[in-house]
């Protein structure tokens, strides 16, 4: 095939056309459909990324931009943080209530650090992140030693995705796609050994 531009009365060729700049034997109405059409097409393409940004979250809502400084500042310490202590609940399907004492990660800060720069986690611990509204938060593994698995809480107080397993220092970003009011992080295998599934129900007492 040639590398001569498109031609002729179809979409392919009038856009050929207009990309070339071979508009100027074209009637005054044609031109303005051709334009008012790439305007529409823009215009959609615009609005379908930034559906996109606010459903599942671009580069933006990942973890590893919104680095602040904090983490930077703890590693010159590595020493881990010492939060609040609460007890929450998770109610199995069965309507088993199984408790954990967790530390509550409120601020920017302690949500970035987490549970950065500790040997382990004790079963029956861990770590709950609490947001203002529900949000798409994401997370990773950096300078975390010990597998974990991370549990979404939805604003109705029910658990929309479960991460098990989630492997040491792994810089992936995890998060899930249904906007979240909580996450809860627990030791490696825990949700696995207690029964716990997608549409549990949480609760802090």
């Amino acid at each position: 095939m040639s590398q001569g531009r498109l031609q002729g009365g179809s979409f392919l060729g009038g856009l050929g056309d207009l990309l070339a700049g071979g508009v100027s034997g074209w009637p005054l109405r044609k031109k303005v459909a051709w334009f008012i059409l790439i305007a529409v097409f823009a215009n959609f393409g615009y609005f379908a990324y930034s559906f996109y940004q606010d459903r599942w979250g671009g580069e933006e809502d990942t973890v590893k931009p919104r680095d602040m400084g904090y983490i930077a500042e703890a590693e010159a310490e590595r020493k881990p943080q010492k939060l609040d202590v609460m007890v929450i609940e998770f109610v199995r399907a069965d309507g088993q209530v199984v408790p954990y004492e967790v530390e509550v990660a409120k601020t920017d800060q302690e949500q970035e650090i987490g549970l950065m720069y500790r040997d382990y986690l004790e079963p029956s611990k861990g770590m709950l992140f609490v947001y203002d509204k529900p949000s798409y938060p994401k997370f990773w593994m950096k300078n975390t030693n010990f597998s974990l698995d991370i549990l979404f809480i939805g604003s109705d107080g029910l658990i929309t995705d479960i991460y098990e397993n989630v492997q040491p220092n792994d810089l992936s970003s995890i998060g899930s796609k249904k906007p979240s009011i909580a996450v809860v992080e627990i030791a490696g295998g825990e949700a696995a050994s207690r029964g716990f599934r997608v549409g549990d129900k949480f609760h802090s007492k």
